[in-house]
């Protein structure tokens, strides 16, 4: 894992390293790695059969199998890289500031920087019920 992988360490510009006090799911650690790494299966793997992710250019992916194929759909459209600099996560969610890098049409390399604000419900097995994400 990488300190969570965006999990429990706060970026760059933080004063603390430290873990929130708050006990974070071991599946947001999974979900955040399998992001990172472009890993589609993996991460349907951590919603629930009938779980919801919402929040890709506002469309949202309901069940896991529809999860899968749109997120490689979108990876597959997109040579970003995503570097998290600043990350709080706890239990409710997550705010993450991202570097992105990107090839656009023209071969022209650009970088720029989001805050996504993150929103998990659970399932009573302790899987992803939904996700929602706000740029």
């Amino acid at each position: 894992m990488v300190a969570g992988a965006f999990g429990w360490w706060i970026g760059s510009n933080s004063i603390s390293n430290e873990r929130p006090a708050t006990e974070v799911p071991a599946v947001v650690d999974q979900w955040a790695e399998s992001w990172m790494n472009r890993d589609a299966d993996a991460f349907a793997e951590v919603y629930s059969e009938d779980g919801v992710f919402d929040g890709i250019l506002a469309v949202g992916f309901d069940g896991r199998e529809e999860i899968r194929a749109n997120i490689n759909e979108y990876w597959s459209r997109s040579d970003q890289k995503l570097d998290p600099d600043y990350v709080f996560v706890d239990e409710g969610g997550a705010v993450v500031v991202w570097n992105i890098t990107e090839t656009g049409d023209d071969d022209t390399i650009s970088t720029d920087q989001h805050v996504t604000i993150f929103e998990w419900e659970w399932d009573d097995s302790g899987l992803l019920r939904s996700t929602s994400m706000n740029w």
